[in-house]
């Protein structure tokens, strides 16, 4: 009953949102819904087609055109969001539209980034990493998987930007804490690393062993 009661309260608030998007959906049609666990809570992604390129080369009055109906996009998720106390809305736009609505943070409650070490393989949340890095007003730039063949090992780099350094260092100290704390079922050492590259800060999260994965889930 208390999943049922959930999935009724999560589908009504899904169809409150979509149907918040007029002038999207007017021109683009009904969205694409992805809903994904966001600690305690869940997000919502609404997604949308646009097949509409600024970046090619194109006559001015083309360019001007797709700006003003960009522009149009974004007033509409403004005023979407507004009706959304408890929510904060991030925007994406390329050949898609994205919405990502995400529940605010309501305290400073606790976080957990480590779901559990399985089998050589650290298996770690993108979502709750993304959702405290967030919650400390960090912009996230990039997330790379990255596999080194000599040690047979894998690696996770994020990138923020460069004035979250702050957000990165308690990130850090809260990561290895909880490795530390979770030390006795973790065969593999691993670690978290924090650097200043140009213009972006760079979180690491990595092993110095053989055969050490690390997988975002």
């Amino acid at each position: 009953m208390k999943h049922l009661k959930f999935f009724n309260e999560s589908k009504k608030l899904i169809n409150d949102i979509s149907s918040s998007f007029q002038f999207i959906n007017d021109e683009y049609g009904s969205p694409r819904i992805l809903t994904t666990k966001y600690g305690k809570e869940h997000k919502f992604t609404f997604g949308w087609f646009l097949g509409n390129s600024i970046t090619a080369i194109q006559p001015i009055d083309v360019i001007l055109g797709k700006v003003k109906t960009l522009q149009e996009l974004l007033l509409d998720v403004k005023s979407a969001s507004s009706m959304f106390d408890e929510y904060d809305f991030n925007v994406q736009i390329g050949s898609s539209l994205l919405v990502e609505v995400v529940p605010k943070l309501k305290s400073e409650e606790d976080f957990e980034f480590i779901e559990k070490y399985d089998y050589r393989t650290l298996r770690i949340y993108k979502n709750e990493i993304d959702r405290f890095l967030k919650s400390r007003g960090a912009h996230i730039y990039n997330w790379e998987e990255k596999w080194h063949d000599y040690l047979e090992s894998a690696e996770v780099i994020i990138s923020i930007n460069s004035a979250a350094d702050s957000a990165a260092q308690e990130f850090k100290e809260l990561f290895e804490a909880e490795l530390q704390r979770k030390e006795s079922e973790i065969e593999r050492e691993y670690y978290c690393s924090v650097e200043s590259v140009s213009s972006q800060i760079v979180i690491t999260i990595t092993s110095n062993d053989e055969k050490s994965n690390i997988e975002l889930i």
